[in-house]
């Protein structure tokens, strides 16, 4: 079963955001939103995703068009992550809300998941470097990628950020 899609009901669930707390009937009223969920704080596609929705923000408001982010780390959490976002995508200010999930039931109710060992970062292009997913190890990273891979330089000095050519 796909995720959320055009034409779904949203349920009206009230969530915690980095913008407080927020209904989500309320938040969307008549106008358009996308919501976009990622596996958890600082992982490495979803700092792409979210930096380029960054970007991205002035165009979609433009267009009376709402962004909502979707994690299942805590607010504080959040706060933190959007520090690295906005360093790694040159400053682009995070001005959409992200949701709190630590029990992951919205993630449930919007069907909303997946898993893998790599994923394609914000606007990849077919020959260029993915990212390796934050549950490959480092030691397993190495036995993975042999050809090697680097690690992006945050503020947080976390090593989540790893980009390989496969």
């Amino acid at each position: 079963m796909p995720g959320l899609t055009i034409g779904d009901s949203l349920p009206n669930l009230q969530v915690d955001t980095t913008h407080g707390a927020i209904k989500l009937h309320d938040y969307v009223a008549d106008s358009f939103t996308i919501i976009f969920s990622h596996p958890g704080d600082f992982t490495p596609v979803c700092t792409t995703e979210l930096g380029a929705m960054a970007a991205y923000a002035h165009k979609f408001k433009e267009r009376g068009v709402k962004l909502l982010g979707l994690s299942c780390d805590d607010v504080q959490s959040h706060k933190e992550w959007i520090k690295d976002i906005e360093a790694y995508n040159n400053g682009k200010k995070v001005t959409y809300p992200i949701a709190a999930d630590p029990t992951r039931e919205i993630i449930k109710q919007l069907n909303m998941a997946s898993k893998h060992k790599i994923a394609t970062p914000a606007n990849w292009k077919d020959g260029e470097e993915v990212v390796i997913a934050p549950s490959v190890s480092n030691d397993e990273a190495r036995k993975l990628f042999p050809g090697g891979f680097k690690t992006a330089d945050l503020p947080s000095k976390k090593d989540y950020i790893r980009f390989t050519h496969v």
